[in-house]
């Protein structure tokens, strides 16, 4: 439902532009404001929760479950690679005595370590759409084709 607003003019003390501007922004949002989906389902006499179909074994394919071991995998590989680099005795020590030389050389390891986490979240998040997507497609009812 839409919230209304008072007014349809501006308050009397809008005599700076800062107060103006917040007026305006919160009569713009009250007017897109978008009504909340439903959280509860009318079950004859009584009102229960909604609840959301929950993800199971059997929606993941065993194409996708072994792509999941790949990626994690390939960050652990990545890790491994970057500790047997950059710490041999266990702890970091950097190559330059410059802090700024330091600094990058730290940036460069975390990214060197960032790439392989961000692409295993992707195909992480890319395999839990799809097994979603093949559980929406078997709890919801699908139309019918004439």
């Amino acid at each position: 439902m839409y919230r209304t607003v008072r007014s349809s003019t501006p308050p009397e003390s809008a005599t700076s532009r800062t107060t103006l501007v917040t007026y305006l922004a919160r009569r713009l949002r009250a007017a897109v404001r978008r009504p909340k989906p439903p959280t509860h389902q009318d079950c004859g006499s009584r009102i229960q929760p909604l609840q959301p179909a929950a993800l199971t074994a059997a929606d993941y394919t065993d194409d996708e479950l072994l792509a999941v071991r790949e990626q994690v995998t390939d960050v652990l590989h990545a890790i491994r690679v970057q500790a047997i680099q950059r710490s041999p005795g266990g702890s970091w020590k950097p190559i330059s005595t410059d802090p700024l030389e330091q600094l990058a050389e730290a940036t460069q390891i975390l990214d060197d370590l960032s790439r392989p986490i961000t692409r295993a979240r992707k195909s992480l998040g890319a395999i839990d759409a799809s097994a979603r997507d093949r559980l929406y497609r078997r709890v919801i009812p699908q139309p019918r084709q004439p």
